[in-house]
């Protein structure tokens, strides 16, 4: 993903790319995610598939992972901003 300069748009586009991620991993075409969006409250965003996720948006935006960033960020909001931080 290119950076476009602008950081709303950005940040937007990375979370559109999440939650496509998520419906396609969870089986939930229905799934809206927030920036205060937390994994508790999204019905099977467990451990397994955060990782699967975490995996799956490295493989969309080109981009490595260290072992200490596979962890669960608090919101949807810290994660764009994990992601941000990578392009």
């Amino acid at each position: 993903m290119a950076q476009t300069g602008d950081a709303d748009g950005d940040r937007d586009a990375i979370r559109a790319t999440i939650q496509a991620i998520l419906r396609d991993i969870l089986e939930d075409d229905a799934l809206v995610i927030h920036d205060d969006t937390v994994a508790a409250d999204v019905p099977f965003w467990d451990s397994h598939n955060h990782i699967r996720l975490l995996l799956l948006l490295a493989q969309e935006f080109s981009f490595q992972l260290k072992s200490e960033e596979i962890t669960a960020p608090a919101t949807v909001g810290e994660l764009v901003d994990q992601v941000r931080t990578k392009l």
